[in-house]
C-alpha cells in the first residue's frame, strides 16, 4: 500500500509540473502590468495587436485546464488554480483597454498644442522685415515637422481603429 501511495504521489508531483508554464505566464503577465504605460507608450500598432492576441490565447489556454485529473489513486483538483490564473490575461486585456484611450488622448493633446503654437505664428501678419524673415524660417520648420505630425495623427487613427475592431468603447 505504501509503495502504491508513494508512486501515486510521485506521479502526482510529476503531473503538477505540467502547470509550470501556466505559472510562468501568470508571473510574466503580472510584471508586464506593472509598467504598462512605458511598455506601450511608443509601441507600434502590431505590438498592441500581438499582445491582444496573446492575452486572448492565454485566456483560452487557461480555460482549457482540466478541472481535475486522476493520477492512480489520487485525484488532483485544479479548479482553484484555474480560478487564480483566469483573471491574469483578462486583467492584461483590461489594462490595454484602459491604456489605449489614454495614449490616444495624450498624443492628441500634444499634437493639438503643437499645431496651436504653430498656428499663432502662421496666422500672424509680419509688421517688419525681421518678422517676415522669422515667419519664412518658421514656415520651413513647420514643413519639416509635418511628416512627424502626420505620423502621430496616423498613430492616433490606428489606435482608435484598433479599439473599434476590438469593440472597446
Amino acid at each position: 500500500i505504501m509503495e502504491g501511495l508513494n508512486t501515486a504521489f510521485a506521479d502526482s508531483f510529476d503531473f503538477c509540473k505540467l502547470f509550470e508554464p501556466f505559472k510562468d505566464i501568470y508571473v510574466e503577465n503580472e510584471s508586464s502590468n506593472e509598467d504598462i504605460v512605458n511598455t506601450y507608450k511608443e509601441a507600434d500598432l502590431s505590438v498592441f495587436e500581438e499582445a491582444i492576441s496573446k492575452y486572448n490565447g492565454q485566456h483560452d489556454e487557461f480555460e482549457g485546464i482540466p478541472r481535475s485529473a486522476d493520477i492512480g489513486i489520487v485525484r488532483l483538483d485544479s479548479s482553484e488554480l484555474k480560478k487564480h490564473l483566469l483573471p491574469s490575461p483578462t486583467t492584461c486585456l483590461l489594462a490595454l483597454r484602459e491604456l489605449l484611450p489614454q495614449l490616444i488622448n495624450a498624443t492628441s493633446v500634444e499634437l493639438l498644442d503643437e499645431i496651436s503654437n504653430m498656428q499663432s505664428v502662421i496666422s500672424s501678419s509680419p509688421s517688419n522685415v525681421s518678422d517676415f524673415v522669422f515667419k519664412k524660417q518658421f514656415l520651413t520648420t513647420v514643413q519639416e515637422a509635418m511628416p512627424g505630425m502626420k505620423s502621430r495623427h496616423e498613430r492616433i487613427d490606428r489606435l482608435r481603429d484598433l479599439m473599434v475592431e476590438q469593440k472597446w468603447p
